[in-house]
């Protein structure tokens, strides 16, 4: 009988836990920003008495900052620089002060390894500002090359 009061005390625990309903928790809709992915980097040439310095900032698939041509018995041009990858290609809008008239050109870097090399080709005016006539065919045999530097 003893057995029995055991076995009827466990079934009836038993019961009790199972019947025991943890509460669900309440799932909220939280909005978490982004990561916000940013990338800062600066690259320069130097030669002689010429300088190339251009400044980035990466945020998504936009590429902002600065670009300053800097050639010896030259005027000096300082702009900012916006525009995207297109494969290994930067190609950017460079805004920039000359003769005091603001200009607009489309500049392009190529890629290679941590260094940029500009590209030449044939240009044409649309809508204010000199733009490739076609990026495919750009030039990129200079032998001046933006190496990756610590930012000034």
């Amino acid at each position: 009988m003893n057995s029995n009061k055991y076995i009827y005390l466990l079934f009836i625990l038993s019961f009790i836990v199972s019947c025991k309903q943890n509460p669900k928790q309440e799932e909220q809709n939280v909005d978490v920003p982004k990561e916000i992915v940013r990338s800062i980097d600066c690259f320069k040439y130097l030669h002689k008495k010429d300088t190339v310095y251009m400044k980035t900032i990466t945020q998504d698939s936009v590429v902002t900052g600065t670009l300053t041509y800097s050639f010896d018995g030259k005027d000096k041009n300082t702009g900012e620089i916006e525009g995207r990858m297109v494969a290994d290609i930067l190609l950017l809008d460079y805004k920039f002060m000359s003769e005091g008239k603001e200009s607009i050109r489309e500049v392009a870097f190529k890629k290679v390894g941590d260094s940029y090399i500009e590209g030449y080709g044939e240009s044409a005016e649309e809508d204010g500002k000199m733009v490739f006539k076609n990026i495919y065919d750009l030039d990129f045999s200079g032998k001046m090359s933006l190496d990756l530097v610590n930012c000034e």
